[in-house]
């Protein structure tokens, strides 16, 4: 098991993080919103791949279905992917 403190990754104001709720409530988390690229049929197609990365204490057991916003965009948990040493990836689809 990991023992580093990983708050300074996820401090706001001098690290890599930025506000969040998940369910209404705040959590600091890492963002990122890459290019990815799907396929339909013959041809491609370019679309982005929200994900998110928080400690997993602050996201609780199942975040699945769950709303998260940031930057004034809503997201719904998608997937909850715990790396288990204190950080937990969370898959975003846009929320309708």
């Amino acid at each position: 098991m990991l023992t580093e403190d990983l708050t300074v990754f996820f401090d706001t104001t001098n690290g890599f993080a930025q506000q969040a709720t998940l369910g209404g409530v705040a959590v600091q988390v890492i963002f990122d919103n890459d290019y990815a690229a799907a396929a339909v049929g013959m041809v491609g197609m370019a679309t982005s791949g929200p994900i998110c990365y928080a400690p997993s204490a602050s996201v609780g057991a199942d975040p699945v279905g769950q709303p998260l916003v940031t930057n004034g965009v809503t997201y719904t948990v998608a997937e909850h992917r715990p790396d288990g040493h204190g950080v937990s990836a969370l898959v975003l689809e846009h929320a309708a």
